[in-house]
Order: structure tokens, then C-alpha cells, then sequence
């Protein structure tokens, strides 16, 4: 017997040069030591031999290897290739008993040597004292034999524990004892889903091993073709790589391994069930006919055979796309039987009002006529499945002369192209359908193309245009008299374009027209929309998040609604809160189902609402909001949609506004204003203007921020919005108090206390808000004098309260914010200290010491010490007089004399920065973000803290004063903040497998400090995770010339062991 052992199938099979490493899957892998079974199973070409070979090759264990053979279907000969597999690690394993097996059990295939033989084997396993990984690689080849797999339960139940075996198959064994395995935790199970390569794995792959570089869009493809089978990945890539087709490969492969070892009953239930996307035993067996139960039996057979079955939702079925095409081919070669299977599937849809699968399967069969009907008769609920390019490509089908005799098709097709934004092609098929319905003597079509061509306008937001065919068809109600179902829904569509147009007491006489026809009618979407342009904006948020519940609960496709998408809508009212984050995490959410849902429109309103966001943010960078507007007009430039580009216009002119652009915001606003006048939509017309009476009041241009917000608190006056008057009222006291005209300061503030108390807005005081001012504290100076002369007291004293500022009596009506990383910086509010406003040198170095030692006062002399060290006492208390008159003029120029200063704080002879005055520190928010980003537990909350912390950090501290003494410590103790925050954000990517993030903070961290040991080592794992072994290496050598070059010493044995692990794990490349 040992004469015929095959040696080369007791040797893992060696690994092709393409061979891709998989950190997930070795990972998984590793784990196998733990458990005494673990299964590794997957249909045909999924890489299992490939995936084991490559891991104990790379991972250098030893391991005894059998590649079972269909020729090995006897007990004896399977039997003796396990012990020559344990032989290759054991040489003197069974010496014992190997002369006299084979006379003892050769021909007795009987249960008494099936246990013979296992006692023999557990014994021998027994007698060895080192651990035993066994792998045999093809079961499938010997699963079907009975005695041998009755041998391997009663083995395993058996098994040594420091034996450890991995059984690779295409067929899930159906042994009883693997439940009580899986319930102990004694069993590894490794399928197609952990075998299947990901997106990135095939970028990986095409990119390293075939050096095929793909584009985004290509990797999506092929992943969405294989769904990560590996054969067909590796197939692809011949076809791209050859310009050839190689389907046909695929075919060839599949018919050989797979489809002619399987029996007829099982090919025949394949092939009828081929036909269906996804199904369940229930709905086979009662398209085929079978007892109940039948199907449920035979699932479960291909799913042991391995026949590309997965699981979907959480009772049905699919086939991998590639083997049902394969399949399918398979069937269409017996018309008769192809026929009668799509039949028999259209015949059970129909019968479940499933008309989308019922057309799928009358095209399959041609019968168009039988497809036109369906549509005509059902094509609102078609519709509002959300599937719109499918149903597109259907009606793409039909022959014209079918269309024209149906033509609701025709409307059909229209809204699918308005869900699509193609509006001109909407306009022609609402047109053709309605002509083509009169001709046939409908004459309520006439209604219904009007209606549809009036909602294309609504979603457009041009009330002007949309008013013109709704008075068309109310014309045409009237005459012809319609349901009370028909007329809800043209009077809701009234009601929402005189909500678009501003006109919200008209929209509410509407509303309850519709009301009062069906009692039971809500729109949430457009009642929250009546709410948010009267100013009520919880109410608007309620309406919404009652909306969201309804969506969470319906099963039906998710149609696009343009901008009334409720996340869109969502975000915008958070803006005019002042919430930033949620407002940004919406807009998020909008740009995500617009991509998603192939909404292009719907995404445009994301990324514009997602501007408004960013511009709530403490600090932003110009670029992030300008880019979100820029792609928002992009967006509607292609889709043709001028009217769409209204908001971003206006988010520019608030932008550059406050940026102090006057002439651009202004400009950029008139842009806006032009597109809503020729809409007739007074609302966001008010807000527009609101906008550039605020870049007028941030240019101080006095008069024409004046005439501004009078313009438009008239309009929010017409349009019945209490929030849009208020904001415009608070911007007027602005003015007043800028331009020191009291009377008229204190008469706006009367107002705008009264009507912030009525409208529940104290967040204007508390919230940086879409449309208030950015430094919140130009407020102070307002309440403080409101509180003064006793206006509403009651309330300011409250307000004041909650500020916590009650017993301020001066407020100099702006935030000091101090730029100290990357840079020095001071700003009163949006203006910035020049070093012509600092007056004397002293003055800005005095500021920045008190900055620096900020958690303290500190003695006059102890400063006097540090600044002027080389000065007598009289000289330096002098200057330090000078430089403090200096530093006080410097950052509250307009305070009266006599009045104390507000900033900096004198406590006897202690001087330093108050701590109450609210000033904005970078170092001390970049300290905040990485202290709470180290702490946290939640590993999302660390990575969000830490990215915030660490974009604070834009340079070193104070650079100008590099070398003084008194801030070096501080420059030190943040610099090792910046890189113990680093360490930590790369190595949480590193855990959830972000390896390119995690090297990106890794340089940044030697860019610091180059002898940080930490970040070389976790770049060395992080290439080689990435499967750059070579890159790794160059990391080492770069580490112990840093180390040498500036301390003169080796790298840490951590290093050291890490870098010969890598040196040591070679694998074949042949």
C-alpha cells in the first residue's frame, strides 16, 4: 500500500505568482488552532485548496496536508493517506501497525474495521506530543461514500484535543454531531462569504498580482458580475486582459465540475427555479407542484452540494448570477421546457398581484401585448415600487403601435422620466398620452397629463408655471366632475404650489379643503413644509420625523421627491436651528440616496444643504462650503435646472458675505434673486435678501443693509413667517447698535425680544444659525442695555441667566479668538489684530505669555522677569505699564476709560487672561479633542474625536517664539499631544482594517518626530497587511538609519522581532 501513495497529494498545492494574501481571511484562519473541527466549504472555484495553501505557507505552521482524490472512495485507502499525511511532520507515526494494516483490513469495507481502524488512529494521534493540524483538502470527492464519512464523525467524536482538523469541501458535511459542536464552540466555519473576495481585495488584485489598474467603476462591475467568486474574477480578467470573451471558459468550467456530477432530479429543479431572481420552498413548490415540503428538502440538497445557492432576505434563495446565466443557457436549449417555465412563473404572479414579476417573465416570453396591459392597468403601483430604470427598459420594449393603443404607457413612461429629472422627455410623453387618450374619447386623461405636468413644476419649485396647468385642471374637474379621490389630489397639489410660492394662508384654506373631502388625509411632508415657510420650525421637525416613521415602516421602493425628500428637508430646518451636526448628518443622508437612487437632483439639494451645514461649523475652511455650493450648481447645470441653483447662489452670498466679499456675495445673491422673482417664490426670494442685507451689514455698507432688511421683513410679513421677522428684526438692531443709533436700537430690540419669546427662538442667543450672526456674542451688548433700560426684564434677566452673564454690566459685543498652532493670530470677532493695532511688540508678547500660562495669574514680577529680565526694576515696570495700556487698547479698542478691561484680568499685582471673558483657544480645543478622543471607549466616538482634535494642529506653538523659554514646554507638551493622538487614530484604523489611513497618520508622525519607534513599527504591520512585504522592509531600514542618525542607537527588540517574522515567512512563487 505504501508503494502507491501519490506523494504530490500530501503537499499543500504550490502558490501561482498572482497568489493575492488576505490579512481577514488568515486572520479567521489563525483561529482553526483553537477548535478541533474547522470547515471550509464553498462551491467549486471559490479558491479554498488556494486560500489554505496560501495561509500555512505564509504563516510558516506546519500542518499535514491530504488532497483527497474521487479515487480514494475506499475506507483502507483514504485511511492510509491520513496517516502518510501525519508522516510528513511524524516519520515514525503508526511504525507499529503500518506492516500489518494492510493484511488485517485490505478488502473489509465492514463497520467493525471502520472502528478498528479509528481506534488505531485516535491511538496513535493520542501517543504524540506535539500539537496536529490535519488538513484534508476535496472531502466532496469521498462525502457521498457512507463508511468513509461514517469513519470521520466517529473520529471527531474521538480526536485527541492537540489535534486540530480542517476539512475543505464543496459539500457541508450533514453529520448530526455538528450542532452540538457549534453550540459548544467547537466548531470553525468558514464559507463563501468569508471566502469571496471584496471590492477592495479585486482593486487589490488587478492592481498588484495581474498589474491591471482599474477605475472605480470597474471594480463595482465586476464585483456586481462575480459577487467575489474568484474563478470568475480571475476569468474577467483574461477577458479584459485578451479583449476576448471568455464566457464560454466559465461554461466549459462549470459544466465539467459541477453540472454533469449532478443527477437528473437535482439538474431538473435547478433549471425550473432558474428562472426566478429569488424564491422560496413555498413558492416552488406551488409553482411546480410538488408536496409540500418537496422543495424545502431539495434546497437543502444543492445547498450541501454546493451548487452556488445563497441565501436572501431571511427565507429565501438566489443562485450566484453567474451560475443561474450558465443555468438558464442550459434550459433555453429546451424551448418547451423554457417556455413552460416562465409560463408556469408569470401564471403565480399574477395570481399574487406581483406585476413586475409577472412582466418580467412575459418578456422573457415575448408577450408584449399581455406587458402593455399590465402597465396600463398597473402602472401607478409599478411605479411606486421605486425600480424605475427597469421598468424604463421595459417599456423600451414595447413596440410604438402597443404604446399608442395603451396609452397610459405613455404617462407611465413620463414619470419615470421626471423621477429621472429628464423633464423635456416627461413633457412629450404626458403630451403624447393625453392626445393619444382623447383620440380614444378619455377625456379625464386630459386631467391627469395636467396634474402630472403641473407636479413636474412643483418639483422644480416654479410656482408661476405649475398655477397656469393646476387652474387648467381645476377647470377641467370642475366640467367633467371626478372622483373624491381626484379631487384630494389636485387640491394637494394647490395646496403645495401656493406653499411654493409663499402664499401660506391660501395653501391652508386648501389644506383643509382636503381635509374636509377625506378626513383621514395627511400629507406629513407638506404639512411640515407649510410649517417650516410659517416660521414653525419644531412643528416642521415633528411633521418630518412622523414622516420618517411611516417610511421605516412601508416595504414599498422609495420613489425620488425631489426636494422634498423629508433628510433634505431635515437638514435645512437643523441649519436654521443652529444644529450643526445634525444638519450636516442629513444632508448626508440626501446625498447618499440621491447616489443610491440614482437622484441626481436629490443630491444636488444634499450637497447644498450640506453647504449651509459647514457653514454652522466653530471653524471652516473656506474650500468646504464653496465646494458643496460649487457641486450643487454643477449638479443642476446639467440637469438643466435653473431654478435649482437658486440656494446655492445664496449660500455663496452669505459665504463670501461674512467673509467680507461684498461685491461677490452681492453679486452672487442677485443671481439667486433673479431665479425666485422669475419662480414667483417669494419665500426663499425673502431669504435672499435677508442674505445680502447681511453681506451689506458685514461690509458696513449702512444704507443699503438699510433698505435691505426692510425689503425683507415686509416680505416675510407677507408670507406669514414669524422666524424669517425675527431674524431680519435681529439683524436690524445689529445695524442700529453698529451705526449707534440708540432709539432706534432699543425699538428693534423691543420687537425682537417679544416676538423671540411668542416664537420659541431663544436659540438665536445660544446656536450659530444659518442666517444669524457668526460671533453670537455681538448680542450681549444689546441684551445688557435691553436689561438696562428695563425693557421686558423679566425676560432679559432670564436670558442674560442662561448665558450666564448676569452680572456682567460691559460686554465689548465680540469673541476673542487666538490662533497659536501653525501660526499666531488674534481676532475680535471676524476682525483680525494687525501688528499696527498692537501697537508695540511687548504688547503682542505680553498677550502671548498670558496666553500660554493661561490656568494661572501670574505675578507682575514673575512677567516683568520673563519679558524684560535684562532691565533694572523701575525700567522694566515701565514698559511693562506701556505694554499692558498697549495690549488692553489692542483687543477692546472702543472701551470707555475707566472701564475695566475685559479680557485681561488684574487680581492685586496678578495679571493674566479671564477665563470667564469666553474667549476661543485652538490649542485648548485641539487639547479637548484628543484628551476625549484618547478616553473614549466606543471605538467611532475615539476616531471621530481624534480626526477633529488632530485638524486643529497646524503647525508647532507660537512658531515666532521658538526660542523663549517660557514656551517651550508648552510647544513640547502639545507636539507629544499631536503624536500620541496620531498613534492612536492610526492604530484604531488599523484594527478595523483602514491600512492606508493608518500609514497616511503614520508619516505624519515621523514628519513630527522622526525617532518615534511606535509609528514605524505599526506602518511595518500595515504594509504588510496590505500585502507589501517589500515596502515594510524599506520601513525598518528607514527606522534604523533615524535611529542611528539622531540617537545613535538600534531599534527596540519589538521592532527587531517583528522585522525577522517578516523576513522569515517566503513562499513559493512558482
Amino acid at each position: 500500500m505504501t508503494a502507491a501513495i501519490v506523494q504530490t497529494k500530501l503537499i499543500p498545492p504550490p502558490l501561482k505568482k498572482t497568489i493575492l494574501l488576505r490579512p481577514t481571511l488568515s486572520k479567521k484562519l489563525k483561529r482553526c488552532e483553537h477548535y478541533p473541527l474547522t470547515l471550509v466549504y464553498a462551491g467549486a472555484g471559490y479558491g479554498k485548496s488556494t486560500a489554505l495553501s496560501a495561509f500555512f505557507q505564509v504563516e510558516a505552521t506546519a500542518c499535514c496536508w491530504y488532497s483527497v482524490g474521487a479515487e480514494d472512495r475506499q475506507l483502507v485507502t483514504f485511511v492510509f493517506y491520513l496517516i502518510h499525511a501525519v508522516r510528513t511532520n511524524h516519520p515514525h507515526f503508526a511504525d507499529d501497525w503500518m506492516n500489518t494494516l494492510n493484511e488485517q483490513t485490505c478488502g473489509c469495507e465492514s463497520q467493525e474495521s471502520a472502528r478498528l481502524l479509528c481506534s488505531l488512529f485516535v491511538n496513535e494521534l493520542l501517543a504524540l506530543s506535539q500539537e496536529v493540524i490535519l488538513v484534508i483538502d476535496d472531502y466532496h470527492h469521498v462525502a457521498h461514500h457512507s463508511l468513509i464519512d461514517d469513519w470521520m464523525q466517529m473520529f471527531m467524536q474521538y480526536a485527541p484535543h492537540h489535534v486540530h482538523v480542517l476539512l475543505s469541501s464543496r459539500i457541508h458535511p450533514s453529520w448530526d454531531m455538528l450542532a452540538t459542536l457549534k453550540v459548544k464552540g467547537n466548531l470553525l466555519e468558514i464559507g463563501e462569504h468569508d471566502l469571496a473576495f471584496s471590492m477592495e481585495e479585486i482593486e487589490t488584485l488587478f492592481a498588484d498580482a495581474y498589474e491591471f489598474l482599474l477605475h472605480e467603476g470597474d471594480i463595482q462591475e465586476i464585483y456586481w458580475q462575480t459577487e467575489g467568486w474568484i474563478t470568475a474574477v480571475h476569468s474577467m480578467w483574461q477577458q479584459m486582459s485578451a479583449a476576448r470573451n471568455t464566457s464560454a471558459d466559465m461554461h466549459r468550467f462549470l459544466m465539467l465540475e459541477v453540472w454533469r456530477h449532478q443527477n437528473d432530479a437535482v439538474r431538473g429543479f435547478v433549471e425550473q427555479t432558474c428562472v426566478l431572481e429569488t424564491f422560496a420552498p413555498a413558492l416552488c413548490d406551488e409553482l411546480l407542484g410538488l408536496q409540500p415540503l418537496h422543495s424545502q428538502h431539495m434546497i437543502e440538497r444543492i445547498e450541501r452540494l454546493g451548487l452556488f445557492l445563497q441565501a436572501y432576505a431571511d427565507t429565501g434563495y438566489r443562485y450566484h448570477p453567474m451560475f443561474r446565466e450558465f443555468v438558464r443557457q442550459q434550459l433555453q436549449a429546451k424551448p418547451q421546457q423554457y417556455a413552460l417555465a416562465h409560463q408556469r412563473a408569470a401564471d403565480y404572479f399574477e395570481s399574487k398581484q406581483k406585476w413586475l414579476e409577472m412582466i418580467d417573465h412575459l418578456c422573457a416570453l415575448e408577450q408584449y401585448e399581455k406587458v402593455a396591459q399590465a402597465i396600463h392597468q398597473h402602472g401607478h403601483k409599478l411605479l411606486r415600487l421605486g425600480q424605475l430604470e427597469h421598468l424604463l427598459a421595459i417599456i423600451a420594449r414595447l413596440p410604438k403601435p402597443l404604446k399608442d393603443r395603451y396609452y397610459m404607457v405613455w404617462m407611465y413612461e413620463g414619470d419615470v422620466h421626471r423621477y429621472r429629472y429628464s423633464y423635456d422627455r416627461a413633457i412629450f410623453c404626458y403630451t403624447k398620452g393625453e392626445q393619444l387618450a382623447v383620440q380614444a374619447g378619455y377625456s379625464s386623461a386630459s386631467n391627469l397629463a395636467l396634474e402630472r405636468k403641473a407636479h413636474l413644476f412643483l418639483d422644480t419649485i416654479e410656482p408661476g408655471k405649475a398655477e397656469q396647468l393646476l387652474q387648467q385642471a381645476l377647470v377641467v374637474m370642475e366640467a367633467d366632475g371626478v372622483s373624491e379621490q381626484g379631487s384630494v389630489r389636485l387640491y394637494s397639489l394647490i395646496c403645495e404650489n401656493l406653499v411654493n410660492a409663499g402664499r401660506l394662508k391660501e395653501a391652508e384654506v386648501w389644506y383643509r379643503r382636503c381635509k374636509a373631502l377625506q378626513a383621514d388625509f395627511q400629507d406629513h411632508v407638506l404639512e411640515a413644509r407649510l410649517h417650516l415657510r410659517s416660521g414653525r420650525l419644531q412643528e416642521a421637525r415633528q411633521a418630518l420625523e412622523r414622516r420618517l416613521r411611516c417610511e421605516d415602516a412601508t416595504a414599498d421602493g422609495h420613489l425620488p421627491k425631489s426636494h422634498r425628500e423629508t433628510s433634505v428637508l431635515l437638514s435645512f430646518i437643523e441649519a436654521l436651528a443652529g444644529n450643526s451636526e445634525s444638519s450636516k448628518k442629513w444632508a448626508e443622508r440626501g446625498i447618499m440616496q440621491g447616489v443610491s437612487g440614482k437622484a441626481p437632483y436629490m443630491e444636488a439639494c444634499g450637497w447644498m444643504r450640506m453647504g449651509n451645514a459647514a457653514l454652522l461649523l466653530p471653524r471652516y475652511e473656506l474650500g468646504l462650503p464653496l465646494s458643496c455650493y460649487r457641486t450643487a450648481l454643477e449638479m443642476m447645470e446639467g440637469l438643466q435646472v435653473s431654478r435649482g441653483k437658486a440656494e446655492p447662489w445664496m449660500g455663496l452670498c452669505l459665504l463670501y458675505g461674512r467673509e467680507g466679499a461684498t461685491e461677490l456675495a452681492l453679486e452672487y445673491g442677485a443671481q439667486a434673486l433673479l431665479e425666485t422673482e422669475k419662480a414667483h417664490d417669494l419665500w426663499l426670494s425673502a431669504w435672499i435678501r435677508l442674505g445680502m442685507a447681511i453681506a451689506a451689514v458685514c461690509g458696513s455698507r449702512w444704507e443699503d443693509a438699510a433698505e435691505r432688511l426692510a425689503l425683507c421683513e415686509s416680505d416675510f410679513q407677507a408670507c406669514g413667517d414669524g422666524y424669517g421677522i425675527t431674524v431680519a428684526i435681529l439683524w436690524q438692531c445689529l445695524l442700529a447698535h453698529h451705526t449707534k443709533r440708540e432709539p432706534l436700537r432699543d425699538r428693534c430690540a423691543s420687537r425682537f425680544l417679544k416676538l423671540m419669546r411668542e416664537g420659541g427662538y431663544e436659540f438665536l442667543l445660544h446656536k450659530r444659525t444659518l442666517f444669524g450672526p457668526r460671533d453670537l456674542r455681538q448680542l450681549v451688548p444689546i441684551l445688557l442695555e435691553a436689561h438696562k433700560k428695563k425693557l421686558d426684564i423679566s425676560y432679559t434677566s432670564v436670558l442674560l441667566s442662561d448665558l450666564g452673564i448676569e452680572q456682567l454690566t460691559y460686554h465689548p459685543g465680540y469673541t476673542l479668538r487666538i490662533q497659536t498652532l501653525g501660526g499666531f493670530k488674534v481676532l475680535l470677532g471676524e476682525k483680525e489684530v494687525t501688528e499696527k493695532d498692537w501697537q508695540r511688540g511687548k504688547a503682542k508678547e505680553l498677550f502671548q505669555l498670558f496666553v500660554t500660562r493661561r490656568k494661572h495669574m501670574l505675578p507682575k514680577e514673575e512677567v516683568m522677569a520673563l519679558l524684560w529680565g535684562d532691565l533694572d526694576d523701575k525700567a522694566a515696570y515701565r514698559d511693562f505699564k506701556v505694554a499692558l495700556n498697549a495690549l488692553n487698547t489692542a483687543l477692546e479698542p472702543e472701551r470707555q476709560a475707566r472701564t475695566a478691561p475685559f479680557f485681561v484680568e488684574r487680581s492685586g499685582t496678578l495679571y493674566g487672561l479671564s477665563l470667564a471673558s469666553g474667549f476661543e483657544l485652538d490649542a485648548a480645543a485641539f487639547e479637548n479633542g484628543i484628551r476625549h478622543g484618547l478616553d473614549a471607549k466606543d471605538r467611532q466616538e475615539a476616531i471621530d474625536m481624534l480626526q477633529k482634535g488632530l485638524s486643529l494642529y497646524a503647525g508647532e506653538y507660537i512658531p515666532e517664539r521658538r526660542y523663549e523659554d517660557w514656551c517651550t514646554q508648552e510647544r513640547e507638551r502639545l507636539k507629544v499631544l499631536f503624536l500620541r493622538g496620531a498613534q492612536r487614530l492610526a492604530e484604531l484604523h488599523a484594527a478595523q482594517g483602514d491600512f492606508d489611513k493608518a500609514i497616511c497618520w503614520c508619516e505624519r508622525i515621523i514628519e513630527k518626530d522622526p525617532c518615534w519607534e511606535e509609528a514605524y513599527r505599526l506602518g511595518m504591520k500595515c504594509h504588510y497587511s496590505n500585502n507589501n512585504r517589500h515596502q515594510a522592509l524599506k520601513w525598518y531600514a528607514r527606522c534604523s538609519k533615524a535611529l542611528e542618525s539622531e540617537l545613535g542607537v538600534e531599534p527596540m527588540p519589538a521592532t527587531k522581532q517583528l522585522y525577522a517574522k517578516m523576513t522569515q515567512q517566503k513562499w513559493s512563487e512558482s
